[in-house]
């Protein structure tokens, strides 16, 4: 999931992504296919979701930045933000068994 801005502008001092990471080394077809993801705002998309929407972010994530995580659990009628204090974009790998608890409410 990588969310821009609403406008879908990057803020560079925010937000390096994921496209911005990899796409130096992926092959043209695939660097082309990243940085549509990347790019795609979808501001208009996300409020059209009708199921519950569990989001979990580090609170130092670089690479899809908290304020991402905050302006999608605004968009998504149906949401609830978790934020993982002092975690960065790999929690899932730091914080497995919370993030399993979290899932499971």
């Amino acid at each position: 999931f990588f969310f821009q801005a609403q406008d879908g502008i990057r803020h560079s001092s925010t937000s390096r992504g994921l496209g911005d990471v990899y796409k130096r080394q992926a092959n043209k077809d695939l660097r082309d296919t990243l940085v549509k993801a990347v790019n795609h705002n979808m501001s208009e998309i996300l409020p059209k979701i009708n199921t519950h929407v569990q989001l979990v972010y580090g609170e130092y994530d670089l690479v899809a930045p908290l304020e991402n995580g905050k302006m999608a659990d605004s968009l998504i009628p149906d949401s609830d933000l978790t934020i993982l204090p002092k975690e960065n974009h790999f929690c899932l790998n730091s914080s497995k068994e919370k993030i399993i608890e979290i899932i499971k409410r």
